[in-house]
């Protein structure tokens, strides 16, 4: 008994068979939807900005303070900590932490951030659920270490002192 293989390999017409299968095979593979090229829409630069800052910061040195600054207050900000939440499918800034600074940075439950303003160059950031200190510039960034830069109106342990212009670097860890 003959299989219908058996009889389409004795035919002349074979190769032929086997190069249109080929074809067609070849021509459904070569979209396989996989992403793999340059298909990705480009990210602006406050989406490429929050997936940089997305992780935990830590503080390596208070680069600037007002002259009446307080030793204990110094000591917090070098103890300071900062995480970004970031949505990975849109990368909007999402929850925000910070922990070592509470004189500054006081972050409750449902604490957030985000962008001050629409302008993608801006890197001003404002804190939900965060105080006294709720905004903060981003004044030098390089994907590892950030500087930023805020002002303090409050009190630092009882008295009225280290009221001004504060600039600490934060390592990404």
């Amino acid at each position: 008994m003959r299989t219908v293989f058996s009889i389409i390999c004795q035919r002349r017409y074979f190769p032929v068979y086997v190069l249109s299968v080929l074809v067609v095979l070849a021509s459904c593979k070569s979209d396989d939807g996989g992403g793999g090229g340059d298909d990705s829409p480009e990210l602006n630069a406050q989406q490429e900005r929050a997936q940089a800052l997305a992780g935990t910061w830590v503080s390596n040195q208070v680069a600037e303070s007002p002259g009446d600054t307080e030793d204990a207050a110094i000591q917090e900000l070098n103890s300071l900590q900062f995480v970004f939440g970031v949505n990975q499918t849109t990368l909007a800034p999402t929850t925000f932490s910070a922990s070592g600074a509470d004189t500054y940075f006081s972050s409750g439950s449902g604490a957030s951030w985000g962008w001050a303003s629409a302008d993608p160059n801006d890197d001003a950031i404002t804190l939900s659920a965060v105080a006294p200190v709720a905004a903060f510039e981003i004044t030098s960034f390089d994907g590892s270490t950030m500087t930023i830069s805020f002002d303090f109106e409050g009190a630092s342990t009882g008295r009225i002192a280290g009221l001004g212009t504060y600039r600490v670097q934060l390592t990404k860890q």
